[in-house]
């Protein structure tokens, strides 16, 4: 077990009045206390209490194989801590209101008002503080452009969010009291003895504020980039065990490697599935037939008179299909080479027909349930058609700050210098509606994505 110390500022404002109760506490101390620790602890404890400044924030205890933060003594003493210098951190954030008046003898007077402490909870990675900003003199926005300012008097880690049962008078303060990407934990696989998932929603892994991350697949097209070790593959195989849990997912795709769709062979619509590179013509037809059905989803469309399919109209006859493109820079690659190889026409070149039929799939395929995820070591221009249709992008670590900004375009150049030292696990997410994020993804070995695909489709197949 290792422990992690976090000690705040000591902040001392010494006056004659505290001078003075400072050496009568300490003439006390002296006389009463039996060692010479106990009395120096004495002394801190007073001079702490006396000045009402924090003189040791927070420590926190981390078990460094699991990742399980203890509940202790600790957090009570923060909460108290902040309930009582509430007032002196206000201030020295510059979250308080001043209004300067003037008496009926013509002196100036200054009325100080501060945002309220409503409540204080314990969160699985620090505390939670809610606070009633100024009425009418004060905004939920106005409070949250404070937020660096008030961390930085904390000397903690913290986000600021409108509170949700009331945004516009109530704001939360999540301090974060533990680093919650040091450590990675194991994904969430299917479990045999709880029925198929029929949301979209999967978990993948925590983001630094402490809360989950969940994709839903059944919403945007997804681009992920990392070089080897980055955590790539383990991001990707947590995700596809997943959605074979869902009857009413598809996976469907190429891969040239042959290894991670490998699993989904025995699925429904093994035609829609081209894996290795000894025949690349099997890729360009799977992806043609893919086309396909999503041709024929489109006349169902223009049938029902409608502009898409929601999430209400799947069923097990009608499923989301999920297109995974493995290694897309190297089946590109290979698909070129097989045409050159072959003396291809123009017009039969098979590079052609996968980045047609990908350029197809990302422009028309999301309002028919359809959706792509495309998988590769790195970005770049030549190789990722249809970039602007990717509305999720994840970035591992790569080698290139050009490829991170390839799919995200407003990164601060600090923060894509980061990216190129992310341990494995560690990756940005941008995706509609929300800023840029890091988040560390759950693991998940091959072999357990692999079993329990195998596991979850035999049980679709032959029943509990």
């Amino acid at each position: 077990m290792s422990l992690t110390f976090r000690t705040g500022m000591v902040w001392l404002r010494w006056s004659p009045v505290l001078l003075g109760t400072t050496a009568i506490a300490i003439a006390t101390v002296v006389a009463h206390a039996p060692s010479v620790v106990i009395q120096i602890a004495m002394f801190l404890c007073v001079i702490s209490w006396i000045t009402a400044r924090p003189l040791f924030v927070i420590w926190t205890t981390r078990l460094g194989a699991t990742g399980v933060q203890t509940k202790s003594r600790p957090r009570i003493v923060a909460a108290r801590r902040f309930r009582l210098h509430l007032h002196y951190i206000l201030d020295r954030a510059e979250l308080t209101v001043r209004t300067e008046t003037r008496d009926r003898d013509g002196r100036a007077r200054t009325t100080v008002e501060r945002p309220k402490l409503k409540k204080i909870a314990s969160t699985a990675m620090g505390l939670t503080f809610t606070l009633r900003v100024v009425p009418g003199r004060q905004t939920v926005a106005s409070f949250s452009a404070r937020a660096d300012a008030l961390a930085s008097v904390l000397g903690l880690d913290l986000k600021v969010a409108p509170n949700i049962s009331r945004p516009t008078q109530l704001v939360d303060v999540a301090v974060r009291l533990q680093d919650t990407l040091a450590v990675s934990r194991e994904a969430k696989l299917p479990d045999a003895s709880e029925p198929d998932s029929i949301s979209g929603q999967i978990r993948v892994g925590r983001l630094a504020e402490g809360g989950d991350l969940s994709l839903n697949l059944f919403e945007h097209h997804t681009a992920v980039q990392g070089q080897n070790r980055s955590g790539k593959s383990a991001f990707v195989y947590g995700l596809l065990a997943n959605c074979a849990a869902n009857p009413l997912l598809l996976v469907v795709g190429c891969d040239p490697s042959s290894l991670t769709l490998a699993p989904f062979r025995d699925a429904p619509h093994p035609e829609w599935r081209g894996l290795g590179t000894m025949d690349m013509a099997t890729h360009s037809k799977a992806l043609v037939l893919i086309v396909a059905e999503m041709d024929r989803r489109l006349s169902l469309l223009l049938a029902m008179r409608r502009d898409k399919l929601n999430s209400t109209d799947l069923s097990p006859s009608l499923p989301h299909v999920l297109v995974v493109l493995e290694e897309f820079a190297g089946l590109v690659i290979s698909a070129t080479a097989s045409d050159r190889q072959l003396g291809a026409k123009p017009n039969e070149r098979v590079s052609a027909s996968i980045e047609a039929s990908v350029t197809r799939l990302l422009q028309e395929g999301a309002k028919v349930s359809i959706t792509v995820l495309t998988v590769l070591q790195r970005a770049e221009a030549s190789v990722l058609v249809a970039r602007s249709q990717y509305a999720r992008r994840i970035s591992f670590r790569v080698d290139n700050v050009d490829s991170l900004h390839m799919l995200h375009p407003a990164l601060d150049p600090g923060i894509a210098q980061e990216v190129r030292s992310f341990v494995p696990g560690m990756a940005l997410i941008d995706q509609p509606g929300c800023p840029i994020d890091i988040f560390r993804s759950d693991l998940t070995s091959y072999t357990d994505y692999a079993d329990s695909v195998f596991a979850t489709l035999n049980r679709q197949t032959m029943g509990p």
